[in-house]
């Protein structure tokens, strides 16, 4: 374990790694979620070290986007509605090494500090941020905003838990879900980035 940790650091590993990934739609974010726990699975059955469903959390701000990645809803899976937390749900988190988090554009400001405070409880690590467990963040927030009126967007204004802790960036640059159609593909990333031609509008009026 040693000598993998110190490999690892000469890599660049960070003691907490705190990551944002993002992409357009179609760019491969669950393919890579999904590689990613293929990939930890075997890298601890290779270290002789367990993993199981509790290992990596994977959550999502949105039941229907939670449901694609075969998690569930990150109020449920970090307890967020909790006014107690048991000892056997603090338990559950005990072997929690990686919290992911997806559809980040939906979070508002304030439950950004929720997430923290959660995380802090069940891994009974209150002076850590987000208690010390690795973090990625998954998202767009070109697509959906929180919602809400006064709703405020985590990159709307300098949080700290969020512009402050943040210590590595991934963007997804794939069209996967285009490879058959790239015209259609390269419309709906000009509509993402708000910069539709009248050509484009044409086409989806047609439609």
């Amino acid at each position: 374990h040693h000598i993998s940790r110190t490999n690892l650091k000469e890599l660049g590993a960070k003691q907490q790694l705190i990551m944002f990934m993002t992409g357009a739609g179609g760019a491969g974010k669950s393919n890579v979620i999904t590689a990613l726990i293929e990939y930890c699975k075997e890298f601890c059955a290779n270290l002789g070290v367990l993993f199981d469903n509790q290992t990596i959390v994977i959550t999502a701000l949105t039941g229907v986007a939670a449901t694609s990645i075969m998690g569930q809803t990150t109020s449920t899976g970090l307890g967020m509605t909790k006014t107690i937390y048991d000892n056997e749900f603090i338990k559950s988190f005990k072997g929690t090494r990686m919290i992911l988090i997806d559809e980040i554009s939906f979070c508002k400001a304030f439950e950004l500090g929720q997430i923290d405070k959660a995380l802090c409880i069940v891994k009974q690590e209150p002076e850590l941020t987000y208690g010390g467990v690795h973090v990625i963040f998954s998202g767009d927030f070109h697509q959906l905003p929180p919602i809400g009126n006064g709703a405020i967007p985590i990159w709307h204004q300098s949080l700290i838990l969020w512009h402050g802790v943040l210590n590595s960036f991934v963007e997804l640059k794939g069209k996967w879900r285009f490879a058959e159609d790239p015209e259609w593909g390269e419309l709906l990333e000009r509509l993402r980035l708000n910069a539709c031609t009248q050509a484009d509008l044409d086409i989806l009026k047609s439609r």
